[in-house]
């Protein structure tokens, strides 16, 4: 059953969560220490109203900051010690702090640093610490660490440090700057910071002990080794040069977000909500969605089929002795998203009448059909679909592809019932093999939450067919799932590739809270999907990094903010959050809160960067890219492929692409702009294009 945007308004108002009582603390002193050096008044903005959508505070909680003897402490309403500011002095160096409470927990910490007469000109190490009075129960570093990846194989940054000596990571490789996050029973503490210099940067470190120690370094610092090289080991560490005369000085403004924890490891939230309304600028697509309907579908079409199987190849990278061809493999799911493609050209069909279309598509699913054919006879496990994947993430794919695609041939009046036996059938085999405590135990569903990808099939199964099996199904494999994440507080499993904790994961969970919300209107679904969002949100740039000259991302004027990294141990960007962009606005108009949508804006824009109209040169290869085309991943930080393709520096990548043009960011465009609801909506989103594509570095640190 089709739900349009109409209902799901309706629906709004009988989900609407008022936004609880904001802090609104009389405690807002400025208090400075060390007055050897001045320093103006700092100007932090007020958090005390709640953005949009943010994560809200107990109603009435409040922190108390405390000023004695130089020193900073913050404390709770009961007077107990949360944490506190820790001095740095140095023979060389003299510190001045200001500290402000901006309200809703959010504490503005400047602090400056003077060189003291008489010392010779020198390099300087800067730090700034606070201290949590706790033993750090969950952690959380954006982009890079959950909970110390002690669960996570795939990762080569263990634990909080190598050797007795703390990581140290670059703000360009966190995906909010110096973004650290920690919790206790009791409270939760989130730090990040504003890189005054790109040129010079910041770095931070987690350090838990029997406290736990935050800290931002300055300059720019990755320590004691970093990951260079694509889960190779690790490289040499390397430090920015920062040197002071006598009376230079120097000042670093950060935020400290402080909440009492509700639930334990999801308390992270308050940290991203002040992050990214901090960070926070409008971007805009590059293209229009009619432009990105046809963009796609030359792609598709013109680059990406291949006539001797009817079926679409994953990618197409460049050789020098055969210039732009085809690469990868044929799949229905998952990377190469087949079925999403085909069903794209029916939709195409049913808007222009163009055959073409209507033919390359058929054949397409007839193509994957036939291998479940051959794989007969039916049984009731998902063996007979190993023609088609044999895991559930590509099965779960293909099922939502077949039964979406017998709704689009009864409009485009063809018969194949085939596609809805094949798409019903995936859901009565992933049923077979489902416990009854939700978990699906076949050996398609062995790594990590993969079985969730079970969750969007069964949903239409379901919408299709009323059976309360799916339906059952489908929240029983929901709250499993969840289950894991609500345990660990985090995912892995989603992205084939890796084998770390991801993003990719939490999206079929996000989909299917937000559908078994609009299904059942049971109010638990809105709470599971906000939770989900904000894992989402965990893994979405709260800062534009500024773009290396020269490189790819220079040349196309890419901006990181609102895109999403990869996963941990794959410290790159791509634009698969796609998938998750019209749960995202159907989450906001449900829970009333438009910091979704603005988080879907942000997704939907930062995707549409890089996409050649068939002229684009880039990366020092000589041959213009295909229509369409667009790298899979671009480096925004000091992680690479040591098997990069040409115009790459394989011991500098940040910047770079990697030369690998993948389907799937085309085929989640054109499944989301199917829908015409969705198309309508994306469309009225502010569409004004910059006159200058390339941030400046004062742009992008502003």
């Amino acid at each position: 059953m089709k739900i349009t945007f109409s209902l799901l308004i309706c629906l709004a108002a009988a989900f609407f969560i008022t936004i609880c009582a904001t802090d609104k603390s009389k405690n807002s002193n400025i208090a400075v220490t060390n007055s050897e050096a001045g320093t103006a008044d700092i100007k932090c903005g007020n958090y005390a109203s709640a953005y949009p959508g943010a994560a809200e505070t107990v109603p009435g909680f409040r922190y108390r900051l405390v000023e004695k003897d130089h020193s900073f402490k913050i404390l709770d309403q009961e007077g107990n010690l949360v944490g506190n500011i820790l001095p740095f002095t140095t023979d060389a160096i003299q510190t001045v702090d200001q500290v402000k409470n901006a309200g809703n927990g959010v504490f503005c910490w400047r602090r400056t640093f003077r060189l003291r007469e008489g010392q010779p000109k020198q390099a300087v190490r800067l730090i700034m610490d606070f201290q949590a009075n706790y033993r750090s129960m969950f952690s959380v570093i954006p982009g890079i660490s959950w909970n110390g990846n002690a669960e996570d194989p795939g990762n080569v940054y263990h634990g909080f440090g190598l050797d007795g000596e703390p990581w140290s990571f670059a703000f360009h490789r966190t995906l909010i700057p110096g973004g650290t996050y920690s919790e206790s029973d009791h409270h939760n503490v989130g730090l990040f910071a504003r890189v005054e210099d790109a040129n010079i940067g910041l770095s931070c470190s987690l350090i838990p002990s029997e406290t736990t120690i935050h800290r931002l370094i300055i300059p720019e610092e990755e320590m004691p080794e970093r990951v260079l090289q694509r889960e190779r080991g690790l490289s040499p560490g390397r430090k920015n040069v920062l040197e002071m005369a006598p009376g230079d000085q120097r000042s670093v403004t950060a935020w400290l977000v402080i909440n009492p924890v509700e639930r334990p490891r999801l308390g992270y939230r308050h940290l991203l909500d002040v992050a990214w309304q901090h960070a926070y600028h409008p971007t805009f697509p590059k293209h229009t969605p009619e432009e990105l309907w046809n963009l796609g579908l030359r792609f598709a079409t013109e680059s990406l089929w291949d006539d001797k199987v009817n079926k679409f190849q994953t990618a197409v990278m460049f050789d020098e002795s055969k210039g732009w061809h085809r690469a990868g493999d044929f799949s229905i799911g998952w990377a190469g998203r087949n079925g999403e493609l085909a069903n794209a050209l029916l939709t195409d069909y049913l808007k222009s009448g163009n055959h073409k279309m209507l033919t390359m598509g058929l054949d397409c699913l007839d193509a994957f059909a036939s291998l479940v054919n051959a794989n007969l006879p039916k049984t009731d496990s998902l063996a007979r679909f190993y023609g088609l994947s044999d895991n559930a993430n590509i099965l779960g794919d293909a099922s939502t592809a077949f039964l979406a695609a017998s709704l689009l041939i009864e409009r485009c009046k063809v018969l194949r019932p085939c596609y809805r036996e094949i798409g019903l059938g995936i859901c009565d085999g992933a049923l077979a093999i489902q416990k009854s405590d939700g978990q699906f135990s076949g050996p398609e569903c062995k790594r990590g939450a993969i079985g969730a990808s079970f969750i969007a099939p069964l949903l239409s199964a379901y919408e299709m067919t009323k059976e309360p099996k799916y339906l059952k199904g489908a929240r029983l494999a929901l709250s499993y799932y969840m289950g894991i994440f609500y345990r660990n507080g985090f995912l892995w499993g989603g992205a084939l590739d890796t084998k770390s904790i991801d993003k990719e994961t939490i999206a079929p969970m996000l989909e299917g809270a937000v559908r078994l919300l609009i299904l059942t209107r049971d109010r638990e679904y809105l709470k599971i999907a906000e939770d989900a969002a904000y894992y989402l949100a965990a893994w979405q740039f709260a800062q534009s990094i500024p773009n290396v000259p020269g490189s790819l991302m220079d040349a196309v004027g890419y901006d990181t903010f609102g895109g999403t990294s990869v996963a941990t141990v794959h410290m790159c960007a791509d634009p698969y959050a796609l998938r998750c962009v019209p749960w995202l606005i159907r989450l906001a108009d449900l829970s009333g809160h438009p910091l979704w949508e603005q988080r879907a804006i942000a997704i939907w824009n930062n995707a549409s960067q890089g996409i050649s109209e068939g002229s684009l040169i880039v990366q020092g290869i000589s041959s213009p890219r295909p229509a369409g085309s667009q790298d899979e991943t671009v480096n925004y930080t000091d992680w690479g492929y040591d098997f990069a393709a040409q115009g790459m520096d394989r011991l500098k990548p940040r910047g770079a692409g990697q030369c690998w043009m993948t389907a799937w960011p085309t085929s989640m465009r054109l499944t989301i702009l199917s829908d015409p609801e969705l198309w309508k909506r994306i469309a009225a989103w502010p569409a004004m294009k910059p006159a200058n594509n390339t941030l400046s570095t004062e742009t992008a640190c502003k």
